[in-house]
């Protein structure tokens, strides 16, 4: 007797939520405006990897001066000019990938 109770809902609910979903459907028609697509993703991903390149280049940088610094009697410009290379490349490389994100998007 449950199992048919469980089945009777589980059909009700199929039925509501493929009325919401023509229902849904209609309101796009009428609008002219379509569901979010998969295009939205990929723009918020490219968009985070400009922001993973210029960390990536910032930390590669540092870690680099810091090594030199180790192995040369340079302490602490070694560190410092190549977190300030990292810097200019990271802005370099997230600046060309925001403009392949926007290249993409129009």
């Amino acid at each position: 007797m449950e199992d048919d109770q469980n089945e009777a809902d589980k059909d009700d609910f199929a039925k509501r939520l493929q009325a919401a979903r023509t229902e849904f459907q209609k309101m796009e028609e009428q609008t002219g405006r379509a569901a979010p697509s998969d295009k939205t993703d990929e723009g918020a991903i490219r968009s985070g990897r400009a922001g993973s390149e210029l960390l990536g280049s910032i930390f590669a940088g540092a870690l680099l001066g810091f090594l030199i610094d180790k192995v040369l009697p340079t302490a602490p410009w070694g560190l410092i000019g190549m977190m300030v290379l990292g810097m200019v490349s990271g802005v370099l490389r997230a600046n060309a990938a925001m403009q392949k994100n926007n290249k993409n998007n129009s």
